[in-house]
């Protein structure tokens, strides 16, 4: 498995390197405009950047028809997919957490600070783990519809109901004790959420390629 990875490694060179010069422009500007949401978007983009772009360069070159004639389970294909994931996001956050001591506001602890960055790393893996199995499915080039309606129907539920005057009154909700008490332990209940949606999906991803046929 590790094989697999490393190969990854050296189809990704070029993207690693737009990935990392990207992340210091970010970075930067999150310490220059003391914002966190810059280094919350670097947490997003390191998995789109790196991960997704794999499966084009492999669909290309039509690696998984060459994958089946090697010594090499299938599940040991995506089980290296997923792994790479993990250790993305795992190298995200153990450099983003020093760097958010410099960007955070006086009032603003660093636990909090911690916890935006937990939960953008999160929701970068749930989206990863809802594309996965699309993307072994169809493949890369059709799954790029299905990853565009995945994030243009929130958007246009949002839309709809300005536009439909449907008021939320979200000073209340956010207020309320039990909002509180998950926005406070965010940091562990996103985790766990997202542990859970990697879980679900590579079992998933594994079923789907065990039947396809190259």
């Amino acid at each position: 498995m590790l094989g697999l990875m490393i190969k990854d490694v050296y189809t990704i060179k070029r993207q690693f390197k737009i990935v990392v010069l990207m992340s210091i422009f970010y970075i930067g500007f999150s310490i220059l405009d003391n914002n966190i949401g810059f280094l919350s978007f670097v947490a997003l983009f390191a998995n789109i950047g790196l991960i997704l772009p794999i499966f084009s360069y492999d669909e290309k070159g039509q690696w998984d028809k060459y994958a089946r004639i090697l010594p090499v389970s299938y599940e040991k294909l995506v089980l290296s997919r997923y792994v790479e994931v993990l250790i993305v996001n795992g190298v995200m956050l153990a450099i983003l957490a020093p760097i958010s001591l410099f960007v955070k506001q006086p009032e603003q602890e660093f636990l909090e600070i911690l916890s935006i960055l937990v939960v953008a790393i999160c929701i970068g893996v749930i989206l990863i783990s809802i594309m996965f199995p699309i993307i072994y499915k169809i493949g890369m080039e059709k799954a790029r519809i299905m990853i565009f309606v995945i994030v243009l129907v929130p958007t246009c539920l949002i839309a709809t109901m300005a536009k439909l005057n449907i008021n939320i009154n979200l000073p209340q909700i956010l207020e309320s004790p039990f909002v509180k008490y998950v926005s406070y332990h965010l940091y562990i209940i996103c985790p766990l959420i997202a542990a859970v949606f990697i879980a679900l999906s590579y079992q998933i991803s594994k079923a789907v390629v065990a039947k396809k046929e190259y």
